[in-house]
């Protein structure tokens, strides 16, 4: 009886201990995951309208995660949306900022833009790509309020998205050489970012050092508050199903 008993017992244990085992084990290698390659993210100011929203005058700004793995900084793709620092000289604070990358190491990028259209061309040695994008005046969600904007849209095959341009003033005309160790990244609000094309000029360029990870999703949108240079997202509103990049 008592074998009997302890037979029963070990059918019954065992496949509970491997099951409750399996799961402390997935939870620790997410959290490790986590912790290591994921952080969080949210949007402060209005660089990145109309894709996404970072205190559009009532507190409102979207969160969400990036991955800071070196894979995936290392993976970047041209029109990923990437955090980074930037160079000292170029901004008073040492917060990671959310741009769009638009041109790597060794390229050469124009952009010619007129009232009608925006031509973005790569050329790398005997490359070249073109990425044309139409003016269009779209009803744009900024999560408050419904705004029109004039925008640049751009497909570009794995993704579309819209580059806001209000008048004459915002196009972007440039063309630049990337040297050995430079990337070129804009927010999408020509209209009102701090980015390369701002800081053009400038000596100090922006490198691979700066560089700090992709983001990945967005998860939602909240309010933010600021206590001793700590900032917190409350009053969440998870967007389902997530934005993701």
């Amino acid at each position: 009886m008592k074998f009997i008993k302890s037979e029963k017992f070990q059918k019954i244990f065992y496949p509970i201990f491997y099951l409750l085992f399996t799961i402390a084990i997935t939870i620790s290698g997410c959290f490790i995951f986590t912790r290591y390659y994921y952080t969080n993210i949210f949007v402060s100011g209005p660089s990145m309208l109309p894709t996404l929203v970072g205190n559009d005058g009532k507190n409102i700004h979207h969160y969400g995660i990036a991955d800071t793995s070196d894979a995936a900084i290392s993976g970047l793709k041209r029109f990923d949306v990437l955090i980074t620092h930037y160079p000292e000289s170029w901004h008073a604070t040492d917060g990671l900022i959310v741009k769009r990358i638009w041109g790597f190491p060794g390229e050469t990028i124009t952009l010619v833009t007129t009232e009608s259209e925006s031509v973005f061309t790569v050329t790398k040695g005997s490359y070249t790509k073109t990425y044309t994008a139409t003016k269009n005046l779209i009803q744009a969600d900024t999560i408050s309020a419904i705004e029109t904007m004039n925008v640049y849209t751009f497909d570009v095959g794995t993704k579309i998205f819209n580059t806001r341009s209000e008048s004459a003033s915002d196009r972007r005309n440039f063309s630049v050489t990337l040297s050995s160790n430079q990337y070129f990244v804009m927010g999408d609000n020509w209209k009102d970012s701090t980015d390369c094309y701002t800081k053009i000029s400038l000596a100090e360029k922006l490198e691979r050092k700066h560089l700090q990870g992709k983001v990945i999703c967005i998860q939602g949108y909240g309010k933010m508050s600021e206590s001793g240079g700590t900032y917190n997202i409350y009053d969440k509103h998870p967007i389902t199903p997530m934005y993701r990049f």
